[in-house]
């Protein structure tokens, strides 16, 4: 009987401990997009770019690639002097689900009102614990476009 309730015990106290952790990764998580959607809308690639891991992969919505936080940081650079010059970013969390206590999965719909870039576009962030921040791996970004049928293509 004793055994029993110190298992109960126990198992309340790592649930609570789980919980209180999973809430504050969360936040963090979510801190991460907002931090990309200030560094956007603020046209500062290297605010943006410093979201990223040194080693992140980012798909463009074309389907080109690009590696590495550099990579990202000059990319962004020509973006935010061209066509998104003066956009505004804004995420909405579709989903967030962990595949392990330190990396999240986050799939988004994001939008750029104005100009050229008022695309509606979906995201799926890969994100983890890198030592005691949190950053963003890898990112697919796509647009969306209405779908009209089996022989429609893009």
């Amino acid at each position: 009987m004793v055994q029993k309730m110190v298992i109960a015990l126990w198992c309340g106290l790592m649930s609570s401990v789980s919980f209180a952790n999973v809430n504050k990764d969360e936040a963090s998580v979510k801190a991460i997009l907002g931090r990309l959607e200030k560094a956007w809308t603020s046209g500062d690639a290297k605010a943006w770019s410093e979201a990223f891991a040194k080693d992140a992969d980012f798909t463009v919505w074309s389907g080109l690639r690009v590696h590495g936080r550099e990579a990202i940081r000059a990319g962004h650079e020509g973006i935010f002097k061209g066509p998104y010059k003066g956009t505004v970013l804004k995420f909405e969390i579709d989903s967030l689900r962990w595949v392990r206590p330190d990396v999240a999965v986050v799939l988004t719909k994001g939008d750029t009102p104005g100009g050229k870039a008022g695309e509606q576009m979906k995201q799926t962030f890969v994100i983890s614990k890198h030592g005691k921040s949190w950053l963003v791996d890898a990112f697919q970004n796509t647009r969306v476009q209405e779908w009209r049928g089996p022989t429609d293509r893009p």
